[in-house]
């Protein structure tokens, strides 16, 4: 966070956007769709870097999953809002220091989005590649983001799925965290934004730490 903050500051201020642990305010659910290329490590040296949803947390090569849209000032933010399925996006973010932009403490994302709840278990026994399944009906497989998120063998989680853009099958898989509804992110998986749609989904305030 500190190597980027001059980064961060220059192109936050260039394109009159806010900047929040990694993505912009003029494209906050392309840069939420981010995958691992290969398996993230967790940290070692300090506690925290950053929440989960941002691509900064874990040390690794990612790539992105939403194609990125020519720069602009005003029609930019219009044409975001009209392709992201997220509603009243809020972020909370604790600077360590004076740096807003620079090392974080703590930070969380608040959001009206629509969920889809699902069970994840292991797939071929594999500690990284995971199953959804909704009732019988099977909707796909995913990489977790860190080892460290496996369910044990046999083992079925409970998760969400979160709709990010109309026009990208990439979802959010979250995990709950502690009380009511908070949850971390635990990777992303390719899900048919159809089924938000015909499917039942359902409109939640929700906290993403």
């Amino acid at each position: 966070m500190p190597a980027l903050s001059g980064l961060a500051r220059y192109f936050a201020d260039r394109h009159r956007q806010e900047y929040f642990a990694g993505i912009f305010s003029g494209s906050i659910a392309e840069g939420l769709l981010w995958s691992p290329q290969k398996e993230l490590a967790r940290p070692t040296k300090v506690k925290y870097i950053a929440p989960s949803w941002s691509w900064l947390a874990g040390n690794g090569r990612i790539k992105m999953e939403a194609q990125s849209k020519p720069d602009g000032l005003g029609d930019e933010d219009i044409m975001e809002r009209s392709r992201s399925m997220l509603g009243n996006v809020l972020f909370k973010l604790e600077p360590e220091g004076k740096d807003k932009h620079g090392r974080l403490k703590g930070g969380q994302m608040i959001l009206i989005g629509h969920l889809k709840s699902a069970r994840m278990h292991r797939k071929e026994d594999s500690e990284l590649l995971m199953q959804l399944d909704v009732g019988d009906k099977f909707m796909g497989t995913f990489f977790l983001d860190y080892r460290d998120l496996a369910p044990r063998s046999l083992e079925q989680q409970e998760v969400e799925c979160l709709a990010v853009m109309r026009d990208n099958e990439n979802s959010l898989v979250l995990r709950k965290v502690g009380e009511g509804m908070v949850f971390e992110r635990v990777g992303i998986a390719p899900i048919d934004p159809e089924w938000f749609v015909s499917g039942g989904s359902r409109l939640e305030l929700i906290t993403i730490v």
